[in-house]
C-alpha cells in the first residue's frame, strides 16, 4: 500500500472519525456477542449431561445459575435448563441483530457523506489543473477514475473495512475462548493458519498487479466509447462503423484477457483456501474428539470448540476476498491520489482589481507548448491601444489562438512579457483575467441545459429581455421561435442537435452577455453564411465601439472592421498594417486577398 494511497483514506476516515469509531465499536459488541453463542451451546450441553448423570446435581447448577433456582425447583429440570439457555440465546442474538442495524446504518451514513466529500474535492480540484494536464490525461480515464474508482474505494470503505474488523476481533474473541478451554486443543486448531496468512498475502500481492492492468485496460476501452459517442456523426458519414467496431473490440479483447488472468488466480487461490480450511477444521474436529476421549475437554466443550474453529475459520476464509477488495480499492486510490496531486494552476493575487481598459502589449513573447519541439510563438512583440480593433490572421498553426490562451493565461510564455494597461498580465490573478476578458471560440462548447441556462452562464443576472437582445445581434434569436419552449428549449449534449452556424451564434449571444471592454473571437463566425456574418458583424462594432477587440480568423470577411492586422507565420510576426497598406504589399495577406477575392466583388470596407 502506497503512503499516498493510505493517506488518502485516512483523511476519508477521518473527516467522519466519531462516526467510524462509533459504528467500529458497534462491530466489536456484534463478534463478542456472536462468540457468546457457542459459549451457550456449551453451558447448555455440559448442564443436560450433568444433570442426566446426576439428578441430583441440581444444587451444584443452582450454585453456578442462582437464576435458575425457580425454574428448577418448580419445574421439569431438563425443561427448565432449556427454557432458560433459549431465552438467553434468544436474546443474545436481538441484541446481536439490533447493534448489526444500528453499526451499519452509521457505517453507511458515513461512508456516504465522506465519499461525497472526496467527490466534490476531486471535481473542485480538476477544475484547478493547468490546461496541459489534460493532454496527459484523457477524458475516459478522469470520468473512469472520478466515478467506477470512487465506487471501488466506497464499496471497500463500506463493507470490506468492516470485514477486516470482524475478522480481527473474531479471532481474538475466539482464541481467548479456547485457550480458557484448552491451550493445547487452541494450538492445534491454528497449527494451519500461517499458511493460510502467507497464501491471502500472496494473493494480494498479485491481484494488486493484475488488477492495475485491468483498470489501465478499462481506461482506455472507455476512451474509444467515449470518443466514437463524440464523433459518431463523423463515422457514420464516412461509413466507418465497421473500423469503429474493430476497434472497439481489439481493446475489449486486451480488457477480456487482463480479467481472464485476474479470474484464473482465483480460480488457483479459492481451491488452495477451501482446502487449507477444511483440512484445519477436520485435524481440530479429531484432535478434539481425541482429547475427549481422555478427559481433557468435556462434551460441552468438544461442542463449543467445534463451533468456534467453525466460526473464525469460515471468517480467516475472506480474508482473500477482503484482500481482493483491497487490492482494488488500494489501485483505485492510488489513481484518484495521480489526480489529486497534479498540480493547480499557480495564481497570485496582487489585489489589481481595477478595470480593463484593454491597452495590451507583447514584449518578444516566446511561448512553447508542453510537450512540443516546435515554439508556438517565437519573440512576438506588438501593441494594441485600448478601444481598438485588430485582426490577427494567419495559415493553420501559425500561433494565432495561442495569442487568446496566453491573454487568459491558461498557459504561460516562456519568454518575454505581456502587458494589459501597462502591467504586467502577472499582476493580474488568472481568476480576475477570465471574468473580465469576453471569448468566443471557433468551437465553442454548449452544456445540456436549456437556452436561458447555456447563456446566463456568464451573466446570472440578466433577464429574459438581456437573453432575447443578445440573440438578436446575434442573429440567432429565430432559433426561439421553433420551439414553444423558447428560452426555455433543452440543446443536447455539447449542442448535437445545432447546426455549427447555430452554435457559433449562440456563442456570440453569451458573449454579449459578458460585462467587460475586452473581447477576443476567435475564428466565431467560419461556419456562418456571409448574410448573417455580416448582419453580426455589423451588431458587433457597434456593441464593441468603445471596446477592445482581437478577431483572429482565416476569412478576410470576418476582419472587416478591424483598423489593424497582425499577420503571424509560423510563430513570427510577418506582417502589421491596415488593409490598405497589406493589400499592396507582397505578403500572406496579399495572397489571400487575392484568392478571397478571385472572380468575386472586391471586399467592401465594413459599414
Amino acid at each position: 500500500m502506497k503512503a499516498s494511497s493510505l493517506s488518502i483514506l485516512v483523511k476519508i476516515l477521518g473527516q467522519n472519525k466519531w462516526f467510524y469509531l462509533f459504528s467500529s465499536a458497534l462491530f466489536i459488541l456484534v463478534i463478542f456477542l456472536r462468540t457468546l453463542e457457542p459459549k451457550v451451546f456449551q453451558w447448555l450441553t455440559d448442564e443436560l449431561v450433568n444433570l442426566g448423570k446426576s439428578p441430583q446435581s441440581i444444587d451444584k447448577i443452582v450454585d453456578r445459575i442462582p437464576m435458575m433456582e425457580f425454574l428448577l425447583r418448580n419445574f421439569n429440570p431438563f425443561v427448565s435448563i432449556l427454557v432458560y439457555f433459549s431465552v438467553l440465546y434468544i436474546l443474545i442474538t436481538f441484541t446481536r441483530s439490533v447493534v448489526v442495524f444500528s453499526a451499519h446504518t452509521i457505517n453507511a451514513y458515513s461512508t456516504e457523506n465522506a465519499l461525497s466529500r472526496l467527490r466534490n474535492r476531486l471535481f473542485s480540484h480538476l477544475q484547478g489543473i493547468s490546461m496541459h494536464h489534460y493532454v496527459h490525461h484523457s477524458k475516459g480515464e478522469i470520468i473512469q477514475r472520478s466515478t467506477n474508482d470512487l465506487e471501488v474505494v466506497k464499496n471497500f470503505i463500506q463493507n470490506n473495512i468492516v470485514e477486516i474488523i470482524r475478522i480481527s476481533f473474531m479471532v481474538i474473541f475466539s482464541v481467548s475462548i479456547m485457550i480458557r478451554i484448552n491451550l493445547l486443543v487452541t494450538l492445534v486448531s491454528l497449527c494451519l493458519m500461517p499458511f493460510v496468512v502467507f497464501l491471502s498475502f500472496r494473493f494480494y500481492k498479485k491481484e494488486k498487479k493484475i488488477w492495475e492492468k485491468h483498470e489501465s485496460e478499462s481506461d482506455l476501452l472507455n476512451n474509444i466509447i467515449q470518443e466514437n459517442i463524440q464523433g459518431i456523426r463523423t463515422i457514420k458519414a464516412n461509413a466507418k462503423e465497421q473500423m469503429a467496431i474493430n476497434a472497439f473490440e481489439h481493446q475489449n479483447q486486451r480488457r477480456l484477457d487482463a480479467g481472464i488472468k485476474h479470474i484464473e488466480l482465483h480460480c488457483i487461490y479459492w481451491p488452495a483456501m477451501n482446502f487449507l480450511v477444511f483440512l484445519q477444521i477436520v485435524i481440530s474436529n479429531l484432535f478434539g474428539v481425541y482429547m475427549t476421549s481422555l478427559g481433557y475437554l468435556t462434551i460441552g466443550e468438544l461442542l463449543g470448540v467445534g463451533i468456534i474453529v467453525n466460526m473464525m475459520l469460515w471468517p480467516l476464509r475472506q480474508v482473500s476476498s477482503v484482500l481482493t477488495n483491497l487490492s482494488m480499492a488500494m489501485v483505485a486510490l492510488q489513481r484518484i491520489d495521480e489526480l489529486l496531486t497534479l498540480p493547480s494552476e499557480e495564481d497570485f493575487d496582487f489585489n489589481c482589481k481595477a478595470p480593463l481598459k484593454g491597452e495590451i502589449e507583447f514584449r518578444n513573447v516566446s511561448f512553447q507548448y508542453p510537450g512540443q519541439k516546435k515554439f508556438a510563438l517565437k519573440n512576438v512583440s506588438f501593441h494594441i491601444n485600448a478601444g481598438e480593433k485588430i485582426a490577427i490572421i494567419g495559415p493553420t498553426g501559425s500561433g494565432k489562438s495561442t495569442i487568446g490562451k496566453l491573454l487568459l493565461r491558461l498557459y504561460e510564455p516562456n519568454e518575454g512579457t505581456i502587458l494589459i494597461d501597462n502591467r504586467d498580465i502577472r499582476t493580474y490573478s488568472k481568476a480576475y483575467l477570465r471574468q473580465h476578458v469576453g471569448i468566443a471560440l471557433q468551437n465553442s462548447i454548449m452544456f445540456s441545459a436549456t437556452i436561458k441556462e447555456n447563456l446566463g452562464a456568464v451573466n446570472p443576472s440578466a433577464d429574459n429581455s438581456m437573453l432575447y437582445t443578445a440573440m438578436e445581434k446575434a442573429s440567432i434569436a429565430g432559433l426561439l421561435e421553433q420551439s414553444e419552449k423558447g428560452l426555455h428549449k433543452m440543446i443536447g449534449e455539447k449542442g448535437i442537435n445545432l447546426s455549427g452556424g447555430q452554435k457559433q451564434r449562440l456563442a456570440l449571444s453569451r458573449l454579449l452577455l459578458k460585462k467587460t471592454d475586452l473581447f477576443i473571437l476567435d475564428d466565431v463566425t467560419s461556419y456562418i453564411d456571409e448574410q448573417n456574418e455580416q448582419a453580426i458583424l455589423k451588431s458587433l462594432k457597434t456593441h464593441m465601439a468603445d471596446c477592445t477587440c482581437i478577431i483572429i480568423s482565416h476569412k478576410l470577411s470576418s476582419i472587416l472592421f478591424a483598423e489593424k492586422i497582425i499577420v503571424l507565420n509560423q510563430g513570427l510576426v510577418q506582417q502589421v498594417g491596415n488593409r490598405d497598406i497589406l493589400v499592396n504589399t507582397d505578403g500572406y495577406y496579399n495572397i489571400i486577398y487575392n484568392l478571397q477575392t478571385e472572380g468575386k466583388v472586391p471586399l467592401k470596407e465594413f459599414i
